[in-house]
């Protein structure tokens, strides 16, 4: 007498339970050979990139698109830390971009971070930028006051709509900068 095995389902459940030719036994066998060919396609990646190979080392891949950055600006004057002053961080602007007549001067640039410093003259603050981005300016406002400049043609093309300070700096280093500025006369 022939006596009827009773299903089982869940994770218990294994290819001898189904009849050889029911459909979840071929899809459970299909998957199981997907599964095998993906292994087999991963471990040869996998001892490449656990030093398996021959050569000097590779740069560790990064999926991140966009780092952050802490910046940490302190502002001060000739009688000490400067309130209020208005902090950007923008894309990096050259005299050799700076064109009068030209529409592309003209075009909105990234702003990164707007801040004011605080009672003692700072602004700490994150932010982020793609990992495309290398360079920035560090842009101070206060008028009636003049800081330093990386680019001090491009302060006299702009004449009296230049901001008050304009410093270019990689994120590739902290940036952790003291701005010294002075009344204008």
């Amino acid at each position: 007498m022939l006596t009827k095995r009773p299903r089982t389902y869940g994770p218990d459940a294994t290819l001898a339970d189904e009849p050889s030719g029911s459909i979840r036994n071929v899809l459970m066998t299909v998957q199981l050979r997907g599964a095998a060919r993906a292994l087999l396609l991963l471990v040869p990646s996998l001892l490449l990139g656990c030093g398996g190979g021959s050569g000097g080392e590779s740069p560790p891949f990064q999926f991140a698109t966009s780092g952050g950055t802490t910046v940490l600006v302190t502002v001060t004057g000739p009688s000490g830390p400067l309130r209020g002053v208005a902090i950007t961080i923008e894309d990096v602007e050259s005299l050799a971009e700076f064109d009068e007549e030209s529409a592309e001067s003209m075009a909105p640039r990234h702003t990164w971070l707007r801040g004011l410093t605080d009672a003692q003259g700072q602004l700490e603050a994150v932010f982020s930028t793609p990992t495309s981005v290398r360079l920035v300016d560090v842009v101070a406002h206060l008028p009636g006051y003049r800081g330093p400049w990386t680019d001090t043609a491009l302060r006299d093309a702009l004449g009296h709509f230049a901001p008050s300070a304009r410093v270019t700096r990689s994120l590739a280093e902290p940036l952790v900068l003291n701005l010294a500025m002075e009344e204008l006369p």
